[in-house]
Parts: C-alpha cells; sequence; structure tokens
C-alpha cells in the first residue's frame, strides 16, 4: 500500500510538470495486483475450513479450465505448456472450485519459477490400485532446496522474496480435506515435481 500511496504521489506531481505518468502506475498495478492476490489466499484459507458438498466433476476438465487461465501469463513468461490429460479417468468427488484452486497455485507457482522460461508438463493418470487419480505438474524451474522441501507446506513459508507462504499450504489443506495427499520431488537447477492424487471415492470422514 506503501508502494501504491507513493507512485500515487509521485504520478500527481508528473501530471503538474506536464511528464509522463504511466511508470508509476504501471508500477501502482503491479502492487495493487500482489494485493489482490494476498487477500485471494487469505480469504481461501479461511474457505478451506468450510465444509462443501462434493460432487463427481472431470478431473481433465478442471485442468484444462486452469490452463485457460493461466495461459497469458505462461505467454508472456515463455512458458511452453505440454498438456496429457488421460483418457481413463473416471469422474471424482470434489469441491471443484478448491481442487482448482490447488491446481491455478501449483501452475502459477510453476511459472514463477521460471523466469527466464522452460517447460510445465501437466498430465492425468488413474492408479487403480490405489483407487486413485493424479494430477503431475512437472517444471524447469530453478527447483527447491532438498533442505527446504519439508518446510514447503508449511503457512507463511516460502522460498520467493515476495511470496505470502500460503499458496502450498492451502493447497496441502484442501487436497487433505479430499483424502488426498500431494508429493513433491525437486533438484535445483533441474525443475520441481508437484503431484496430486485424489481418491475416486468420497473419503469416509472429512478431517
Amino acid at each position: 500500500l506503501q508502494s501504491v500511496l507513493g507512485c500515487l504521489g509521485l504520478a500527481r506531481e508528473a501530471l503538474d510538470e506536464g511528464e509522463s505518468v504511466a511508470p508509476y502506475l504501471e508500477v501502482a498495478l503491479v502492487e495493487i495486483q500482489r494485493i489482490a492476490r494476498i487477500i485471494t489466499q487469505m480469504r481461501d484459507l479461511s474457505r478451506a475450513n468450510v465444509q462443501e458438498e462434493l460432487k463427481l466433476s472431470s478431473i481433465n476438465e478442471l485442468v484444462e479450465q486452469v490452463l485457460v487461465l493461466t495461459s497469458t501469463q505462461c505467454e508472456k513468461k515463455n512458458v511452453e505448456v505440454l498438456w496429457e490429460p488421460a483418457d481413463d479417468l473416471p469422474p471424482v468427488p470434489v469441491a471443484s472450485d478448491q481442487i482448482k484452486q490447488v491446481f491455478l497455485n501449483l501452475v502459477l507457482n510453476a511459472i514463477d519459477a521460471m523466469s527466464e522460461g522452460g517447460k510445465l508438463l501437466v498430465r492425468t493418470g488413474l492408479a487403480p490400485e490405489r483407487g486413485m487419480v493424479s494430477v503431475v505438474f512437472s517444471d524447469t524451474g530453478v527447483g527447491i532446496p532438498q533442505e527446504l522441501l519439508s518446510q514447503i507446506f508449511e503457512p507463511f513459508f516460502s522460498t520467493k522474496p515476495d511470496g505470502t507462504g500460503l499458496g502450498l499450504s492451502i493447497s496441502h489443506h484442501i487436497v487433505t480435506r479430499h483424502g488426498g495427499r500431494i508429493e513433491v520431488d525437486s533438484k535445483p537447477g533441474v525443475g520441481s515435481v508437484f503431484t496430486v492424487w485424489l481418491p475416486v471415492r468420497p473419503p469416509a470422514t472429512r478431517p
């Protein structure tokens, strides 16, 4: 907020002097968008504790909706998306808005990890022996040091200088409430792989 106020003050001075205000407005816009993301994540953290009715949904369709939402960001960051949907997935009982938020968080994190561009592979699969479907997000980003992997799902822990540390925490909480789990494998300089597992049957009791 201080950045926004400062930029607007500088923009007012520039207007008075007949100069361009575009650079100040651009910085203010970026900061407002960051504020909006933080508020959204705090809201989602609250909503993640609310019981929502689980409905049978197509995981492939939920992933595709998220990829459409993030296509502009991927294009701007020179991130190539490879989408490999499985054709044998059964409908899965989920709170679709919450699961889409999980997928969105993971895609946005992958984009942030590839500041100089790269590839994001997203694929779905079925593990009948586990009674689960999987959604894999594999990027060619900076990766996460091994010593930090055990902390990435903790609230307010972030490896990004301007990160809130809420996205992965919220995602982990949502998936756990669905009776699933999130697995991560990462190597610095190589990339990260996040795998979301969701049961094809609703959990007997939701934690």
